[in-house]
């Protein structure tokens, strides 16, 4: 099946779309097409989605950068990207690349039994676990020749391709998801997680950690660290991080300290940079808040800044 072959399957499904349902969970998707990027236009810019991103390379190389580095692409890979994650894909060295992508939503089933279902099961690793990116998936492409077979034989796309891609969905699902046996220890239940986290930010404000040297201090791959933020606390582990900064900004304005030096305590030392960083957190530029500093003094949360676990409902 050649690169022509394949653009024209991608014409075909662009803008497909279904829900489908696997006893633990939901699966909400949509095709979205054909992309390409050469040296008119070598990369697609630094963004993020609201929901899972994914991607078949069709054909040509490249890379997918993403905060925990960059990853190759060549003919047949599938690439992942969880909701509010920066990255960025380019090509490599004056190269093209060519990819039909898709947006996902995974959504919980309330009444369901999880140990219910292999489908449920797959999908479960693959949120606890997951790598950004599978180079050794050219099985991929059969299901594609297969949708490019039917409609050239039907002149239609019907209930048959859905089904057809739901399973090319699963496959995808599969093949990027990771053993999870390695973050199944005691030790990384999430409130010891959050409190370890919590206790290496503290000892440096100033320092800017990296998601995979946090991942390693707390034993954990940087996927299931990611995860686990999200799926806990409703928030990024960059969220996350910001919000012990700024709590700890606002506790040395009511101590008396400048703005500019409780910048430069949690490592932003440009004062207008810091007074966006803090606005964003506390609705007031810093020096208004501690002016207002008596109205403010309720809003810390002495659990959260014992244990590093924020309270929710």
């Amino acid at each position: 099946m050649d690169i022509h072959d394949l653009l024209r399957t991608s014409e075909n499904l662009t803008g497909l779309s279904s829900k489908c349902h696997f006893n633990s969970f939901a699966v909400v998707w949509k095709i979205g097409g054909f992309c390409r990027l050469d040296r008119a236009e070598p990369t697609n810019h630094v963004h993020f989605h609201n929901c899972w991103e994914g991607h078949i390379v069709l054909d040509g190389y490249g890379f997918l950068k993403d905060e925990n580095g960059t990853h190759p692409l060549t003919p047949g890979s599938l690439l992942v990207t969880a909701p509010r994650i920066q990255h960025e894909l380019l090509i490599q060295d004056g190269q093209s690349l060519s990819l039909l992508w898709f947006m996902f939503d995974i959504q919980p089933e309330e009444t369901a039994d999880r140990e219910k279902g292999s489908e449920s099961r797959m999908i479960t690793r693959f949120l606890e676990n997951h790598q950004a990116v599978n180079q050794n998936s050219t099985e991929v492409l059969s299901y594609l020749s297969f949708i490019n077979e039917y409609t050239d034989r039907t002149g239609r796309t019907d209930s048959w391709i859905i089904r057809i891609v739901q399973e090319m969905l699963l496959f995808f699902l599969e093949k990027l998801s990771c053993s999870p046996a390695v973050d199944q220890k005691p030790e990384n239940k999430p409130e010891k997680v959050f409190r370890k986290i919590h206790k290496l930010i503290s000892s440096d404000m100033g320092r800017k950690y990296s998601v995979p040297e946090l991942a390693e201090a707390c034993g954990m791959s940087p996927r299931s660290l990611q995860y686990l933020f999200r799926r806990t606390l409703k928030i990024t582990l960059t969220e996350y991080i910001a919000e012990i900064k700024a709590n700890h900004a606002a506790r040395a304005l009511l101590r008396g300290v400048r703005v500019q030096h409780a910048g430069e305590i949690i490592g932003i030392p440009d004062p207008a940079q810091f007074s966006r960083f803090f606005k964003k957190f506390f609705g007031t530029p810093p020096v208004k808040y501690r002016q207002r500093s008596l109205e403010h003094l309720n809003f810390f949360s002495t659990t959260f800044e014992e244990t590093g676990y924020r309270k929710f409902v």
